[in-house]
């Protein structure tokens, strides 16, 4: 690495940081809360009492918290024991690895633009900016910006040929968020057919995410009696089932309005968001495998893998949150559309896509922090006393039956 190519990364990634901060900051302004407490928030408050329990996590006094991947906890509980506890609490620590696992993944997709013989800086500022529901998720205590920044590290090095690597970065990015593992699908096929790697040695390392996984399973048979598996420990928030492809989004996202009661704003933003990331994804894969080169099939083949995994999942939230869902295929469609259409665009036209997309982004990323916050504490009261322990270590397990 250069010295030019040092100094990037690192503005790169201090510029992220900021935006995510800046965002989650005028978020809670706006919640009328401490930004420390917003970390309680969305499902933070259920990473937060996984991490208190580390060293050994879980317990079988929160069997409602057992679905949850220990990748995003562990390293909130990590940062934790090297930051004075006068310094940051627990609901900041929260925030603080989110914020960071956004800033790592800019300076990997940069990184990943630069391999693929991208101009980084506008796919980079487009990555940040151009998707709302990246910086709200990206802003607040969510795993899904650190699994982002190993899965894109996992492809750049796949590109790169080192097989190794790219499969620890895999495994990692498994233990923040177990669909991740997916993309082990097409980087397999990658390693296999296009790049002849058929030997022991290749195939000892593609175990590795598979076997990562399998280890928390064994964790959790042994230490928490009566577990039965993460889909039934999950299933106390979502029963997913699978279905037809595109059924539950064809089903229940027009009825989303009614069954929320959503403002008519709301309401709009959801419908967007999720029709416009599907016609997104489902044009990145035109462009990526009719129009990109062979040797980067694994940026279709990973939002293909992701997307087409959840297009297949049941009950409402396969909806009206699929553009959360599918946020590990962002960089790689982005990436797509870059290379396809993006070289074409004026650069004053692109600024000006770019700022509007950013003020959306914005505006989304605060009003969602104000609406969890005003939901979340009417429905879950017990989150008060959460944030009254956000100096606390010992965890409290709640039940949410």
């Amino acid at each position: 690495m250069t010295r030019t190519d040092f100094r990037s990364g690192a503005l790169v990634s201090a510029a992220t940081f900021l935006v995510c901060a800046a965002a989650a900051g005028w978020g809670a302004a706006r919640a009328g809360i401490p930004l420390s407490d917003l970390g309680v928030y969305f499902d933070g408050h259920l990473y937060l009492e996984i991490a208190k329990s580390f060293p050994l996590p879980y317990s079988s006094e929160g069997p409602d918290y057992l679905g949850q991947a220990p990748g995003y906890p562990a390293a909130v509980w990590l940062l934790r024991q090297c930051l004075p506890a006068a310094l940051a609490n627990w609901g900041l620590v929260a925030l603080l690895v989110a914020w960071l696992g956004a800033a790592g993944a800019a300076v990997a997709l940069w990184t990943l633009a630069r391999e693929l013989g991208l101009r980084p800086l506008w796919p980079t500022a487009f990555f940040l900016l151009a998707y709302p529901r990246w910086l709200s998720v990206a802003s607040t205590a969510h795993p899904e910006s650190l699994a982002l920044a190993f899965s894109v590290a996992s492809v750049l090095w796949y590109l790169r040929g080192r097989i190794a690597g790219s499969m620890v970065w895999l495994a990692l990015a498994g233990l923040v968020r177990y669909p991740a593992l997916l993309l082990g699908i097409p980087l397999a096929l990658g390693i296999l057919f296009q790049h002849r790697e058929t030997g022991l040695r290749a195939w000892l390392w593609l175990s590795l995410p598979p076997l990562a996984f399998a280890g928390v399973q064994v964790y959790l048979y042994l230490a928490v009696p009566g577990f039965a598996g993460i889909l039934d420990a999950h299933s106390v928030f979502w029963e997913a089932g699978f279905i037809w492809p595109f059924a539950a989004l064809l089903e229940f996202a027009p009825r989303a309005r009614v069954l929320w009661r959503l403002p008519d704003f709301w309401w709009t933003a959801v419908f967007v968001l999720t029709y416009g990331s599907l016609l997104f994804y489902l044009s990145s894969l035109w462009g990526g495998f009719r129009r990109g080169p062979s040797r980067f099939f694994m940026l279709p083949g990973a939002v293909a893998v992701v997307v087409g995994f959840h297009v297949c999942l049941d009950g409402p939230p396969a909806a009206w949150d699929f553009s959360r869902l599918t946020l590990l295929a962002w960089p790689f469609a982005l990436l797509i559309h870059v290379r396809w259409w993006g070289a074409t665009l004026p650069k004053p036209l692109l600024a000006l896509l770019g700022a509007g997309l950013a003020v959306a982004s914005f505006w989304y990323a605060t009003t969602a922090a104000r609406g969890a916050v005003e939901l979340q504490s009417r429905r879950h009261p017990f989150l008060e006393q959460t944030r009254e322990r956000l100096d606390s270590d010992v965890p409290v397990w709640a039940s949410f039956e």
